[in-house]
């Protein structure tokens, strides 16, 4: 597909690649480009793909992630630990997903700026914040 980081993604909409078997590191038998390198997508459209029972991973659903020649790849689904003390929360993740951000559970999802691992949350300033990782 050629890059549609400029198009306009129906929230919520999910693409699911069903039985991929290609490579993770690009190339291979299956292959699912949006443009031409890593700005073909969005982090919210990058979000919104799934893969399903892709060969080389545990039966179920992984996240994707966009090399960066565009090739859109499966990976694994990453954790977002939470721990809690008083008013604050800390959330903990792996290198090299970012932190999405949004007041409402459907979204939308914006990367939360300049956000590491680990994130300290004052959970008595502003709205409830739902949050999510992307690669």
């Amino acid at each position: 597909f050629a890059d549609s980081s400029a198009e306009a993604w129906t929230a919520g909409a999910i693409l699911s690649i069903l039985n991929w078997s290609g490579s993770t590191n690009g190339g291979g038998s299956d292959q699912l480009f949006f443009g031409t390198n890593a700005s073909g997508l969005t982090l919210a459209q990058l979000a919104q793909i799934r893969f399903v029972n892709p060969a080389g991973f545990p039966p179920g659903t992984n996240f994707a992630r966009i090399l960066a020649t565009g090739e859109v790849v499966p990976t694994v689904q990453p954790v977002l630990l939470a721990t809690t003390q008083g008013t604050t929360t800390t959330l903990s993740w792996p290198a090299p997903f970012k932190l999405l951000s949004a007041t409402n559970v459907l979204g939308p999802y914006v990367v939360v700026p300049g956000a590491v691992s680990p994130y300290v949350i004052d959970t008595t300033v502003g709205p409830m914040r739902f949050f999510r990782l992307v690669n």
